[in-house]
């Protein structure tokens, strides 16, 4: 296993979330930074990159259920508050993109209790976004 592996999977360790109340907009933020920063922390301590770790918030709409939506942490508090803030808009959880020896790495961790279907939605946008990180690398622009 690659360091960067053996810091995921101990970051990833421990059991679901059971709760299944939808987080407020502030609480989501907060979660959703502190994983990161956790994350980032274990990285350092493993003598890693921790910028090399990025996460997405990841929502979906009413009107469109099985539609993942994803909000970069990088674009700030403001942008994710405001786009979690609309009355039709549910958080599943997040995506999670480390870099591993040149590879990114994708994966989802929900925040609370998920029904199959949503966990169908959140394992979708991690698919999703590993795509567009494909489509997006460097050598796929020329």
């Amino acid at each position: 296993m690659s360091p960067a592996e053996l810091v995921r999977r101990g970051f990833r360790a421990g059991r679901p979330p059971k709760g299944t109340e939808p987080l407020n907009p502030a609480a989501v933020w907060q979660k959703a930074s502190d994983l990161l920063a956790d994350f980032r922390t274990r990285m350092t301590a493993a003598a890693l990159n921790p910028d090399d770790v990025e996460g997405l918030i990841v929502y979906i709409r009413a009107s469109a259920p099985d539609d993942p939506l994803m909000t970069l942490l990088s674009e700030g508090h403001e942008v994710a508050i405001h786009r979690l803030s609309a009355p039709d808009v549910l958080v599943l959880g997040m995506i999670f993109r480390q870099l591993d020896g040149g590879q990114a790495v994708d994966f989802p961790m929900q925040f609370t209790g998920l029904s199959e279907r949503g966990l169908a939605v959140l394992k979708k946008a991690a698919e999703l976004q590993h795509r567009l990180v494909k489509l997006t690398a460097p050598q796929n622009l020329n």
